[in-house]
């Protein structure tokens, strides 16, 4: 694969989140009911991993993003409940900070960046939900966004040429939905399946 700085990637792995900064590769991954940051410093010539700050709450499902050189975790699940919590990792200092919550306990859901936000996409509330939330980092503020055109959870999410994406999920049975965001127009159009 070829990646792009400032890129935010997620993996499949439902217990890990993966980011793409400076050329950096972050894992952010459960391990003994432990969260750890992992750096993977293998695309600078190294190929070895270093323990990073752990995350302040031991957490899974949980979504993140990558938002002007600072990568953000976002809601998920401890042992007993979803989460509202945001993190935001800082790679100069090694630390991560608390940022304004969700507005709802969410996880299991996706997220992306584009054209300067992020954005969590579906998830689940307390079952499926066609929640949008939008995060504008200077103001640490969130703010609702168009619903999706599907209640879902498990969802994958991208941005490509100036869109976001929400694609697949599980809605009780699992679906190849594929849906365009516009933040000019803030909606949602279906676009073709998987």
């Amino acid at each position: 694969r070829v990646a792009k700085k400032g890129l935010s990637l997620r993996v499949s792995n439902i217990d890990a989140v993966t980011w793409l900064v400076d050329h950096v590769v972050y894992d952010n991954f459960e391990k003994n009911n432990n969260q750890e940051l992992a750096k993977n410093i293998s695309l600078i010539g190294r190929n070895t991993w270093a323990t990073m700050t752990s995350l302040p709450t031991a957490l899974y499902n949980v979504v993140g993003f990558t938002l002007n050189g600072y990568n953000y975790n976002v809601g998920g699940s401890t042992a007993a409940a979803g989460v509202s919590n945001v993190s935001q990792y800082n790679d100069a200092s090694n630390a991560w900070a608390a940022r304004s919550f969700l507005s709802l306990a969410i996880n299991g859901g996706a997220a992306l960046t584009l054209n300067g936000f992020g954005y969590a996409v579906g998830g689940n509330t307390s079952g499926s939900a066609s929640f949008v939330t939008k995060y504008n980092d200077y103001t640490d503020t969130w703010t609702a966004a168009a619903v999706l055109p599907t209640v879902l959870t498990s969802n994958a999410s991208f941005s490509l040429n100036g869109y976001g994406y929400s694609i697949g999920g599980y809605t009780g049975s699992i679906i190849t939905t594929t849906s365009q965001y516009n933040d000019s127009t803030n909606a949602w159009t279906s676009q073709a399946g998987l």
